[in-house]
């Protein structure tokens, strides 16, 4: 049976704190709806994913009230888009339109109220979409694509729709990964102290079913512990010990360069994209180049 982009669940971990990106995440539910070129980084994430066909999305929250914030800012905009066009805005309802949420979107939100790493994620993603294979994305991880028909998560996707035994990682070359996951002999070492490669591992990231019903299965007794658990353990326990692990693959390939990376986590680094997004992706960008020239004159 062929795999299709109906068979993908989209997860976006979205229960962390965000003080790394304090002050501006302040009196924000999660730093995935700070500001992000004309519109947010969860909207410029949800793009990509609507962009790609994909309509299966779960969003883990730390509690209901994030919830409710996360479905506040997904109201329907259709109304404001027709007073803002009444008032000569049409520059605003186009960006608005653009980040539309397509009428058979399906996206389901789900706490992670024991943070417990990001292996807990999967598993609490999949207990939703227990018959899909995972698409992992981290809000951190923004990618700015020069086509936007063939963008950065598209090219993931063609990869795995060739073969849906692959844990596929996005690699990117690194002077330090040090702070990254790598592979190494064929299993994924976390923040190395001795890297043998200098390809890191980043988000989006493809995790087939088999490896989601492994994680799942073995996450309900480090919950009843109390152990966290992160994506690379559940990864390399599934390797390691699942009886069809041979079948699968773990790979890092390499993102084009011409799709743009931005590290968006901490404060200088959401900034200095920030900065970024209204030169390359805003609505008004030429006015901000102009802006820029005559401030750095």
């Amino acid at each position: 049976m062929t795999t299709t982009i109906n068979d993908i669940e989209f997860i976006i971990p979205c229960a962390g704190t965000s003080s790394r990106n304090y002050p501006h995440s302040k009196g924000l539910p999660h730093k995935a709806l700070l500001p992000f070129g004309s519109y947010r980084l969860i909207d410029h994430i949800l793009k990509d994913i609507f962009q790609v066909g994909g309509r299966h999305i779960t969003i883990i929250c730390s509690d209901g009230e994030v919830i409710d914030f996360f479905k506040k800012a997904f109201e329907d905009d259709s109304k404001m888009r027709g007073k803002l066009t009444a008032k000569g805005r049409d520059d605003v309802s186009k960006i608005l339109e653009k980040i539309e949420i397509p009428e058979d979107a399906d996206i389901k939100y789900a706490i992670q109220d024991q943070v417990l790493g990001t292996a807990q994620v999967l598993s609490i993603a999949h207990e939703i979409s227990s018959d899909r294979h995972g698409i992992m994305i981290f809000p951190d991880d923004i990618y700015i694509s020069k086509d936007e028909n063939n963008c950065h998560l598209q090219k993931l996707i063609n990869k795995f729709l060739k073969n849906d035994k692959q844990i596929l990682i996005t690699g990117q070359k690194r002077e330090d990964v040090s702070n990254n996951s790598i592979i190494q002999d064929g299993r994924l070492i976390e923040k190395p102290t001795n890297p043998t490669t200098n390809i890191g591992g980043f988000s989006p990231m493809t995790i087939p079913k088999a490896v989601l019903d492994h994680i799942q299965k073995v996450m309900k007794q480090f919950i009843v512990e109390g152990k966290e658990w992160i994506y690379t353990d559940g990864i390399n326990d599934f390797l390691d010990n699942a009886p069809n692990a041979s079948q699968y693959t773990l790979a890092m390939p390499l993102k084009d360069e011409e799709d743009l990376y931005r590290d968006v986590g901490t404060l200088p680094f959401y900034e200095s994209a920030l900065l970024e997004s209204l030169f390359l992706i805003s609505q008004d960008k030429e006015k901000h180049i102009e802006l820029a020239k005559k401030y750095i004159k």
